[in-house]
């Protein structure tokens, strides 16, 4: 589910997508350039991150869009890894969660990852945490890292603490990944 350009870049994710058997029928086609990311690595120094999204082909979904690609589908599993980069987006955020909610309406497995980038969230934590909260009542799994989840609750918050919580706001299954540590499910 996505908007995908139509210009050089676009085409060529089209073409390898369709390579390797994705299937593309709820890709909607635009005439938008393609969002561009580009990551920065410097030894001793956090990853920097830039993007370049505005009025992009990914970004003009909306939840009308949502319902109309999933209409009389059926999905066995849906996942979604949203970040900052997303979820920030309000027609964007909405898009997703419709389709969310036409997926799980349909019998799909729902799990969602917030795919925390706290260097690129405008507001403060605790507005970003609401966002994420309500797609965690509107899933089944429940994906987050521990750096995540200390950038949406503080590092004196629990682990356990807030799987509970997110198990109380409608996921099924909380999965809190550690780093080299591991992961633990709730």
């Amino acid at each position: 589910f996505g908007g995908l350009s139509t210009d050089l870049f676009g085409e060529d994710l089209f073409a390898q997508l369709a390579r390797e058997g994705v299937d593309l029928s709820l890709v909607r086609r635009v005439a938008r350039p393609s969002t561009l990311a580009f990551v920065s690595t410097a030894p001793g120094a956090d990853v920097k991150y830039a993007f370049f999204k505005e009025n992009s082909a990914d970004r003009c979904l909306t939840a009308k869009d949502a319902a109309a690609l999933c209409e009389g589908r059926s999905f066995g599993a849906v996942h979604v890894s949203l970040g900052a980069v997303t979820l920030e987006d309000a027609q964007m955020r909405e898009a997703f969660y419709a389709a969310f909610a036409e997926a799980r309406a349909s019998g799909a497995l729902t799990s969602f990852d917030p795919n925390v980038r706290a260097s690129m969230i405008g507001g403060p934590p605790a507005d970003y945490r609401r966002m994420v909260e309500e797609f965690i009542g509107a899933v089944d799994v429940a994906k987050a890292s521990d750096a995540d989840l200390e950038y949406l609750y503080g590092s004196e918050t629990p682990l356990a603490t807030i799987a509970e919580m997110w198990l109380g706001l409608g996921a099924r299954l909380v999965v809190v990944t550690r780093g080299a540590e591991g992961a633990t499910a709730y």
